[in-house]
């Protein structure tokens, strides 16, 4: 019971904070998308997933700038904090995602684990949502490839500034490339990686392309291409009455990320990923 109650209150802050989001954007006539758990929430359950203890959202980059920049005013004196990857202390990374915090909230969260309790003291314990950004992909499959590349060496050189590497992660060869990127990386600072990491995800933000791509997700996401169609203006889905903007086509979203998404995973696979087990 208790586990439950638990879970149940991570997901009203999460609503809180997204709820918060969501009128931002109204106010501003800024367009974002619920995305992975969260949308396949809406769609599947008409609610958050169940076992579910964190919330996605994306915005392609033009309104991802404009969010960033109304938002310096909406929440000057707010509880509310936009957290970049290069926010954390004493030059610590923990990946590329930007946050959206809630300060006045804490959870036991294991997520900053990998940068330490000090280096994420301003945001230590306190529950948030992801906020991942859709930038254009050329149709190129060389220019994609490359792309690809520059980010994975971006994400090597970043993985210098944890607190630790799970080297577990990574197989055979793959050890030996992070091993050696990791240490070239601590030659630079975050501040700069991250810089030379959002100028390879802009590289093509004026082309023409089909494609999106999610540019500060994991390295497998970044391989993913999500059609521009797909994005083509929202459509309203609901979590327990509340309405939320939606990609207008996620059906094609939700199918790509996770195949059969009306079908539930086995319930070994039905686990908190974010939040310390209750």
């Amino acid at each position: 019971m208790r586990d439950l109650e638990e879970i149940k209150r991570v997901q009203e802050i999460n609503r809180k904070i997204l709820n918060e989001i969501a009128r931002v954007c109204k106010k501003y006539g800024i367009c974002y998308y619920l995305d992975c758990g969260a949308l396949l929430g809406a769609v599947r359950h008409h609610s958050f997933i169940p076992w579910d203890d964190d919330v996605d959202i994306s915005f392609t980059r033009t309104e991802y700038e404009r969010f960033e920049k109304v938002i310096e005013k909406e929440w000057k004196d707010s509880n509310f904090l936009l957290h970049k990857p290069e926010d954390f202390l004493n030059d610590k990374w923990l990946d590329f995602i930007v946050r959206i915090i809630d300060t006045s909230e804490m959870v036991d969260i294991k997520l900053y684990d990998k940068v330490g309790k000090e280096a994420a003291s301003n945001i230590w314990n306190r529950p948030g949502i992801d906020v991942f950004i859709l930038d254009c992909v050329p149709d190129d499959p060389k220019c994609q490839k490359k792309l690809c590349r520059l980010m994975t060496i971006d994400y090597g050189l970043a993985l210098g500034h944890r607190y630790s590497i799970d080297y577990q992660e990574y197989r055979g060869v793959e050890k030996i490339v992070v091993w050696i990127l990791s240490h070239l990386g601590k030659m630079f600072s975050v501040k700069t990686i991250v810089n030379r990491y959002r100028a390879h995800c802009t590289k093509y933000r004026d082309c023409e392309g089909d494609y999106y791509f999610y540019s500060n997700f994991s390295l497998k996401d970044i391989k993913k291409r999500n059609k521009r169609e797909w994005y083509q203006g929202g459509t309203e889905v609901y979590i327990d009455g509340d309405v939320y903007n939606a990609p207008i086509n996620y059906h094609e979203v939700l199918k790509m990320n996770y195949g059969d998404y009306m079908k539930l995973p086995p319930e070994h696979e039905r686990v908190l990923k974010h939040v310390r087990n209750l």
